[in-house]
């Protein structure tokens, strides 16, 4: 079986100074796992424990497709509008002269600016030829168009309160516009280095949504657009840097607000927060909270309010974390690989009472996986680092340390694992991946040389590879190909299981984005493309029996309802919700069942949002 090749982009941005009196000039189904910290042990082994040697396995199994797809499959129906459930003009009244704030769309090539390259990514850095922080962004024109001309666009429904042709002097006119929200909060945008001749708007009149407020003119620096949200000096210019951290003094970070304002808004929302930092979905808590990692810290989420605090403040530098809800138990894992086991206690917010702590055993990042147990065996948990494998079992209520079961070399790092009955399976991957199988009471044993993601669904064990998908014979311990695909790419495609036993893949290769279908018995019900979706990754979930399909390309992301036809018809996709950022980080990006009803969707380098996909249905579906 072939090995998928993940292709990977970084991109540069570099940022600019401007402003008055300046000078030229980023599921428990499966894990994925990139070691960033490659710790020494503190700690080895207790010699009574050997590692079991590593197991090679050889392929017992010549896989012949039942099925050869086409090079592209027929694309998918798409309807929905969410972002045109949302737009109203400006209708004056309630204490909004010019009109409520319907969304927020942005300055240059409205309204996502998806052509623009260099905009949005320098709001709040220091800047040492002024001593100040930046308290804007600096925008330039369309990629592949000249900046100086450019149009700039009023972000949304406001009352002009500052517009003056040389309200920066030899840097350029400004124009302040003032927005009232929905909730009655009021909020300035402002555009600064415009050229002179076209700040023809006047202080005291209304502008829409789209409205041309100037065009970039030419400061003392190259032609750009130094643009600020703020909430406060409605009718100053000030200079476009500050001495401390400008969010202190009421500035916002433009692009951010844009998008959670437009998120906040949008049907089926029930807030949008800034991310904190690096995030990862643990586990539901309740019906109303939920756990997550954010930053190296656990965090109790209240999916109602979007309010956070601390699980743990005094646990530091977690990367890894597995609740077991059967046993209420907690487990969490450092960079260094120490591993700690808590109780959970039920309370309103959740109590994490302390059991044992193991110090770090093994090498490189962490994971965590469940121990199987049965009977009367215990079951527990497994800290993966690399290739090492450490089994502990659960934690005793009085116990001062974890019990180490067994230790065992697999020989590559852990790619992804899934439950079937009593049995834990799981893959590794590179050159020497394998599917494994783990039973209660045994060490782990290698079946077949393969790798990819796993799926359990009806007694039925699937492994999502890069070239098809292939089921397991459990009275043979092999595999057999059940669909062929072009080679793909794992790290940006997905599978899960449906509540009827059949399965739903969401293939990404170089000729096509495709959905795919195959039923309890491994036969294709259907396949279509989403390559129009114009997304790079594709990831897959189930949310009280509904599947979702999460498509993000870097800034944009967009939100969608499988809707799954219980004949053979193809499927159709419902667009619910659009988010984005402008300061991407794709492998932070992920959707996650936070109890009935509600998903939480994390724009990596952006927003956090809790979405209620019912309730968007009721109001986007055509």
């Amino acid at each position: 079986m072939r090995n998928a090749f993940v292709v990977l982009a970084a991109l540069l941005l570099a940022a600019v100074g401007c402003g008055r009196g300046e000078m030229p000039a980023v599921t428990p189904a499966a894990i994925s796992v990139t070691a960033t910290f490659t710790p020494t042990p503190t700690e080895t082994p207790p010699p009574s424990l050997t590692p079991t040697a590593t197991l090679t396995p050889t392929p017992t199994w010549t896989p012949t497709p039942t099925v050869t797809p086409t090079p592209t499959a027929l694309p998918a129906m798409v309807s929905g509008n969410p972002r045109a459930a949302q737009l109203h003009p400006p209708t004056p009244g309630g204490g909004a002269p010019c009109g409520l704030v319907d969304v927020f769309d942005f300055p240059i090539d409205p309204p996502d600016a998806r052509r623009v390259t260099s905009g949005g990514q320098d709001f709040g850095v220091w800047r040492d030829r002024y001593d100040k922080y930046h308290a804007g962004e600096d925008w330039r024109g369309p990629e592949g168009t000249p900046s100086l001309g450019t149009p700039v666009y009023s972000i949304g429904h406001g009352l002009v309160t500052y517009a003056q042709p040389l309200g920066w002097g030899r840097d350029q006119g400004v124009v302040i516009v003032q927005h009232t929200l929905a909730d009655g909060r009021r909020i300035l945008s402002f555009y600064g280095h415009l050229d002179p001749d076209s700040v023809v708007i006047a202080p005291g009149s209304c502008v829409a949504r789209g409205e041309q407020v100037g065009k970039i003119g030419q400061p003392r620096s190259s032609p750009h657009l130094h643009f600020e949200i703020r909430t406060q000096a409605p009718y100053e210019t000030l200079t476009g840097y500050w001495s401390e951290d400008p969010m202190v003094a009421g500035w916002l970070p433009p692009s951010q607000t844009i998008w959670q304002q437009r998120m906040a808004a949008a049907a089926g929302a029930l807030w949008a927060a800034a991310a904190a930092g690096s995030s990862q979905p643990i586990a539901p808590l309740t019906d109303q909270t939920f756990l997550l990692l954010e930053a190296g810290q656990l965090a109790i989420l209240d999916t109602g309010s979007g309010s956070r605090q601390a699980a743990l403040p005094e646990l530091k530098n977690v990367s890894a974390a597995w609740l077991d809800a059967a046993a209420q138990t907690l487990y969490a894992a450092d960079r260094f690989g120490r591993l700690d086991a808590f109780r959970l206690e039920a309370a309103d917010p959740p109590i994490f009472t302390p059991l044992w702590t193991i110090p770090p055993k093994g090498n490189g990042a962490p994971l965590l996986l469940p121990l199987p147990g049965g009977g009367s065996l215990p079951s527990g948990v497994i800290l993966a680092q690399r290739g090492d494998l450490f089994a502990y079992a659960a934690p005793a209520q009085q116990a001062v340390t974890g019990e180490l079961l067994w230790q065992q070399d697999v020989g590559e790092r852990l790619f992804a694992w899934a439950r079937m009955g009593e049995a834990l399976f799981f893959t590794t991957s590179g050159s020497r991946g394998a599917l494994w199988r783990l039973l209660p009471g045994e060490q782990p044993q290698a079946l077949v040389a393969a790798s990819g993601y796993l799926v359990a669904a009806s007694g039925q064990l699937w492994l999502y590879a890069a070239d098809g998908v292939y089921r397991f014979d459990e009275a043979s311990l092999t595999l057999a190909l059940a669909y062929a695909l072009p080679t793909g790419y794992l790290a940006h495609s997905s599978i899960i299981p449906l509540a009827d036993g059949s399965i739903l893949a969401a293939h990404v290769d170089p000729y096509d984005r495709r959905l795919i279908l195959l039923a309890a018995d491994g036969t294709v019900r259907w396949q279509r493309s989403v390559r129009n979706l114009a997304t790079t990754d594709l990831r897959l979930l189930a949310l009280d029996g509904q599947p979702y399909l999460l498509g993000s390309s870097g800034r944009d992301m967009a939100l969608y309802a499988v809707n799954v036809p219980a004949g053979e018809m193809p499927a159709d996709l419902l667009h619910l919700f659009s988010g984005g950022t402008r300061t991407p980080r794709p492998n932070e990006t992920w959707v996650a069942a936070a109890g009935p009803g509600r998903l939480l969707i994390h724009i990596g380098g952006g927003s956090l949002v809790a979405f209620d996909p019912l309730a968007a249905r009721a109001v986007v579906a055509p």
